[in-house]
């Protein structure tokens, strides 16, 4: 009995199931509420909805703007036993009156490419006008057509989406700017029918694209009253946007904070009648740098801007500005010596821009004073800042060399920060060897100037450095604010750092002022084959020398480096046929030999002089010291040398050798043949020098010279500038 009753019972069980799931199974839509908006902000295609029967009244253009809308909603759809119906009816705005009219039923889908428009006025979804859409240049099998997509997200979630597709692909259905509705209809096989509908607006969401030129300038003109006028368009450089033609752009523009024509400071600026606001205006009170931003408005009414600048000037003095106090300041070396000649400017900046054009500039006196008598008034952040980059040689000599190198090693550290700073040569906030390379070029001839520094370099007298051993940690000051009481500076001339440069430029700076000399012997070696061979030996207590030294006309053939020099201590300078070399040595009284090439140049044709490189010697104190050539002879003849330097302006050394002691006569005679100074010494055996120091009896001109020894006479010429 048990047996047979027990299927019966399992087949009851299972029915109930069955129904159970029956009667729990359901569909319902997840549909939005309120307007579902579709923000565009691509670029309009061209090649969709573009024809002379579509017709946009906004911008008169037979080209809809159109932009993605794919209608999707989700519907939960947990029936069994059986294949959901989904369908959509699209009823669109085509023609931008705010009316529906045209149908799309997902159950009657129009042919490829084509809509039928105005067809719900109809009654009959195949009625109306059929109309083209898609004008891409592709075959019309691959043409865009409506249809319904359907796709699975869940278990049991549908998202149902309306799309455009052709040739195996699809994108969201791209509809022209409106507002369009749909409803989706679902017909399952568990229950009744179920709906969902809601409007949809496709609008343009991307403001225009606007860029404004980087400032103008524009001067107060002579009117009545004085005013400057710029318009939006002198500051528009382009302006783009993804729905309107740049000619139907509309632009304006404001002053910032200043009130448009409607009383407003933000926003799109307009006139009080509401049109845009395309011109502004400048008098007298915004003289300097003044903001104003540029604006942009689609026809959407959507807008942009771009910030950019006025500098109103008063070049043609139309406005009456004010005397201010005085300006003045020193430009001083650190050992208290005005600096002459210096350009010194005054600017007002805001954010980098000038807002007095041109500059002011002032020019230091020999005092080192400059003044602004009519400063301009302050504004911004107005500034000071000298400038001086003339002879670069200034001051820049061997023993410079010798002190920058015993900075380096330690052996003697620069004792100023101003010391410091114009030891780097090279600007490269240190100081090293290669400042050393580029100062020796400048002496040397090779370089007429410093390749990345200026002349001279002007520090805030007032700055304090953290670590006076090295001013490059701080930020060197160059510029000083007019806020500042007395604005002055320490001057810094590049290269000098034994305070010999000659501030005011009214000196000639490369003729040596000394009393002391000290003789570069020079040793005829050899003269075989290979072309005489000259060794310069200088004095043995010099710590550095430089010098010219002329050979006569193309007869170098070799230079030949001794002790610690290198070839990078000489130079060679062709000049009107005749090559001189040019020799530094910062590594004390190193010899040097020279190869020349025409064994029948004299040695006594070869001398100093300071043309280039000025001639030079330092002690171990660094005391300049006077370089005289001596090429020693047997010692049996009385041998008159020619004077050094020759010409000359205010010091020149003559140089004779007796064979024993005894009273030596020198004479000078001007180019006329008249006696102008006669002199007598008490010679000795050996070289003797005379030295004449600013005697003012030598006006400039051309000068003879003799020597009278025991009833001989010699002769020479010199030249006094």
């Amino acid at each position: 009995m048990t047996k047979y009753t027990t299927i019966p019972i399992f087949f009851i069980l299972l029915l109930f199931q069955c129904l159970s799931l029956r009667l729990h199974a359901q569909l319902s839509f997840q549909c939005p509420t309120g307007i579902v908006i579709s923000e565009d902000t691509t670029t309009n295609d061209p090649t969709l909805w573009n024809n002379n029967y579509w017709f946009d009244a906004l911008l008169t253009s037979h080209d809809l703007a159109d932009g993605a809308q794919s209608f999707t909603v989700l519907v939960n759809d947990s029936c069994l036993g059986g294949t959901t119906h989904y369908r959509f009816i699209l009823d669109l705005d085509l023609d931008g009156d705010g009316l529906r009219e045209t149908r799309i039923d997902s159950d009657s889908l129009p042919g490829r490419d084509s809509v039928h428009f105005n067809n719900i006025a109809s009654g009959k979804v195949t009625g109306g006008t059929v109309r083209r859409f898609d004008f891409r240049p592709v075959p019309a099998t691959e043409r865009y057509r409506f249809w319904l997509e359907n796709d699975s997200i869940g278990p049991y979630t549908r998202r149902l989406m309306v799309k455009m597709g052709g040739n195996g692909t699809s994108i969201p259905a791209q509809l022209p700017y409106g507002t369009h509705s749909i409803q989706w209809l679902a017909t399952p096989v568990c229950g009744p029918e179920k709906y969902c509908s809601f409007v949809a607006q496709v609008r343009d969401a991307a403001p225009p694209q606007v860029t404004c030129i980087n400032g103008l300038s524009v001067n107060v003109l002579n009117t009545i009253p004085a005013i400057a006028s710029l318009w939006a368009s002198d500051f528009l450089l382009n302006t783009s946007d993804n729905y309107t033609p740049s000619n139907r752009i509309r632009i304006a523009i404001r002053r910032k904070d200043k009130p448009d024509g409607m009383g407003k400071t933000h926003g799109f600026p307009r006139n009080a009648d509401g049109t845009p606001q395309t011109g502004v205006q400048f008098n007298c009170l915004d003289i300097g740098l003044n903001d104003v931003s540029l604006w942009a408005m689609d026809a959407n009414n959507l807008v942009d801007s771009c910030a950019t600048f006025t500098l109103v000037q008063n070049n043609l003095g139309v406005c009456e500005i004010s005397d201010s106090d005085p300006i003045t300041g020193t430009l001083r070396t650190e050992n208290s010596e005005g600096i002459a000649d210096a350009e010194v400017t005054i600017t007002s900046t805001n954010n980098g821009i000038p807002i007095f054009l041109p500059q002011i500039v002032a020019v230091s006196d020999t005092f080192g004073t400059y003044i602004f008598l009519n400063a301009p008034p302050i504004a911004g952040n107005t500034i000071i800042t000298p400038k001086l980059d003339i002879d670069h040689l200034n001051g820049v000599n061997t023993w410079d060399l010798t002190l920058i190198s015993r900075h380096i090693l330690g052996l003697e550290p620069l004792n100023s920060p101003y010391k410091i700073i114009a030891a780097d040569a090279n600007k490269s906030g240190t100081v090293t060897t290669f400042d050393i390379v580029e100062l020796r070029k400048l002496i040397l001839g090779t370089l007429p100037k410093l390749q990345n520094n200026t002349s001279w370099r002007f520090v805030d007298k007032t700055q304090v450095f953290t670590n006076p051993a090295n001013p490059f940690g701080d930020i060197i000051r160059e510029s000083i604010s007019t806020s500042i009481l007395n604005p002055d500076f320490i001057g810094v001339k590049i290269g000098d750092v034994d305070n010999s440069a000659a501030p005011h430029f009214t000196e000639n700076t490369t003729e040596l002022r000394t009393n002391q000399t000290a003789v570069v012997t020079m040793n005829a070696v050899s003269a075989d084959k290979n072309g005489p061979l000259l060794q310069f030996v200088p004095a043995a207590d010099l710590a550095g020398y430089q010098m010219t030294v002329h050979l006569g006309q193309n007869t170098l053939a070799e230079i030949i480096p001794q002790g610690n020099l290198t070839n990078d201590h000489f130079a060679i300078h062709e000049r009107d046929g005749e090559t001189m070399l040019t020799v530094v040595s910062e590594q004390g009284a190193q010899p040097f030999a020279v190869r020349l090439r025409n064994p029948d140049v004299a040695p006594e044709s070869v001398r100093l002089s300071s043309e280039i490189t000025p001639t030079v010697g330092y002690d171990r104190a660094g005391t300049p010291t006077e370089l005289l050539l001596h090429a020693p002879t047997d010692g049996a003849a009385v041998v008159l040398h020619p004077n050094s330097p020759n010409p000359w302006r205010e010091t020149t050394a003559f140089r004779f050798e007796l064979p024993r002691a005894g009273t030596a006569t020198l004479r000078f005679f001007d180019a006329t043949g008249r006696l102008v100074n006669e002199y007598q010494t008490a010679g000795i055996k050996g070289l003797n020098t005379f030295k004449i120091v600013e005697n003012t009896a030598f006006s400039p001109g051309l000068y003879t010279f003799s020597l009278e020894f025991e009833g001989q006479f010699f002769v020479q010429k010199t030249i006094k500038f």
